[in-house]
């Protein structure tokens, strides 16, 4: 009997969510997991381990008590079964020995294919955001448990908003908004461990923030938001045909001036019927009643280099299909 009520129990929350049974995307509505509960994974970033999907994410933010990083596994993409809180707020004030550290923020997995461990990186900081540093976390598995391993500011730098990318040879490397309100956007190699930085690769000057990268078109997208606090922005986008830049200024993210009234965070590699495709996964804050953000997801059609946009998020109207992208 428990194994026919778990696959209702999915089905009915996927009906009730943003997504449906026939694969269809809901972007900006409320999204809840199997159980009914509103599914918390803000910031967030989907990894794949064999063959299941996991959103790791920002849980609710309704109060700094309440903070920390939160886990899902999926094996479509849609119905979302809560696995946990991987780090609280209360584990990071001990382990860092800052009590003063409340917001946490961005949480990003890596796997480094030479420890053999998982590395989750997070946003820390206080009130005032004047900490500015990465929290590095290592687990033998994706759910954990998580060993504090170090709190950084990579290179020196501050550091807040937070991507990760892994290249084609598996190099990893640490995305994230630096300078005093983030002036710029830093990439960073990281260490053959994952868990410190082994110097900076380039910088993109220009008030931004939230990064995020893919690799197409034989050269490299890296995407973000401008700096206008919790209120949506066209965003922008470059294009590089080395991470170490130059950097070719694509223009704007999206031909809406809120690129769809969400925050990117991260573009997912799907395999469709002729190659990758991308998923943009955004988060649509509801300031300041943050508890209650929900996340956009669109499709991406790549242009090539030189064009605007470069990168565009495609609106497909109130739901979208998504087998009906990855076929195209």
């Amino acid at each position: 009997m428990r194994a026919a009520i778990i696959p209702l129990l999915a089905l009915l929350a996927v009906l009730c969510g943003t997504a449906d049974a026939v694969r269809n995307i809901w972007p900006g509505t409320p999204w809840k997991d199997v159980n009914g509960n509103a599914l918390h994974a803000h910031g967030g970033q989907i990894l794949t381990v064999n063959g299941q999907y996991y959103w790791v994410g920002e849980t609710d933010k309704a109060s700094s008590s309440n903070r920390g990083v939160n886990l899902y596994s999926s094996p479509d993409l849609l119905a979302w079964t809560f696995r946990g809180t991987l780090v609280t707020a209360s584990q990071i004030k001990q382990s860092t020995g800052n009590s003063g550290v409340t917001v946490v923020e961005r949480p990003k997995i890596v796997f480094n294919r030479n420890t053999n461990k998982y590395v989750l990186y997070i946003h820390l900081d206080n009130s005032d955001y004047s900490y500015a540093s990465v929290g590095v976390y290592t687990a033998s598995s994706v759910t954990g448990p998580y060993q504090f391993v170090r709190s950084i500011r990579p290179n020196g730098l501050e550091s807040r908003d937070l991507g990760v990318f892994i290249d084609d040879d598996q190099t990893p490397y640490l995305l994230y908004a630096s300078g005093h309100v983030n002036t710029h956007v830093t990439i960073s190699r990281l260490t053959s461990d994952g868990t410190n930085s082994a110097g900076i690769v380039s910088q993109i000057q220009g008030g931004l923030e939230s990064p995020t990268i893919l690799k197409g078109n034989g050269g490299y997208y890296l995407i973000l938001s401008t700096t206008t606090g919790w209120s949506p922005n066209a965003g922008k986008h470059y294009w590089a045909s080395s991470l170490s830049g130059p950097w070719w200024d694509n223009g704007a993210l999206s031909t809406t001036s809120n690129t769809h009234n969400s925050q990117p965070t991260y573009l997912l590699p799907l395999q469709g019927r002729s190659g990758t495709k991308y998923l943009y996964m955004g988060d649509r804050w509801s300031h300041p009643n943050l508890a209650s953000a929900s996340y956009v997801w669109l499709p991406v059609k790549l242009g090539a280099k030189g064009t605007n946009p470069g990168v565009q998020i495609q609106w497909k109207g109130d739901k979208w299909d998504l087998d009906a992208y990855l076929n195209e």
